[in-house]
């Protein structure tokens, strides 16, 4: 039952807390916070939940979505960055360690609002159940 801090024991990294869920408006950021203690050697990755399109890994951007980026705020956080938040984006997110044993861990974006007009000159939203 003792602590596994000693120098030269191989701990396993876990997550230090659940991330938290984030509701934004369409064309703003929605940001989902990893925090991962005892990482040592191993990466963090970001995927898409549903179909487990892999987003980002450990520092690098490895999907072709030029709104999405990773930054490492500090020792143990790992940010998951949506910029200009559209419908698509709506669902749930996996930060997951590469151990031995996948870790993972799940946070969620909602997207709500619709289009600004001040934002998207010229696109002038549907509204339905409205005849123009």
């Amino acid at each position: 039952m003792g602590s596994h801090n000693a120098v030269g024991n191989d701990v396993d990294p876990d997550f230090s807390e659940a991330i938290a869920n984030v509701t934004v408006p369409i064309g703003r950021e929605a940001v989902l916070s990893c925090s991962v203690t005892d990482l040592g050697h191993f990466k963090v990755g970001w995927l898409k939940a549903e179909d487990q399109t892999i987003l980002t890994l450990h520092n690098k951007v490895v999907t072709h979505n030029s709104r999405i980026s990773v930054s490492h705020d500090n020792v143990n956080t790992w940010q998951l960055r949506i910029r200009q938040v559209k419908e698509s984006d709506r669902g749930c997110y996996m930060c997951q360690i590469n151990t031995n044993k996948m870790k993972k861990q799940v946070g969620c974006v909602d997207v709500h609002g619709e289009y600004s007009q001040t934002e998207y000159r010229g696109i002038s939203p549907v509204v339905e159940g409205k005849s123009t």
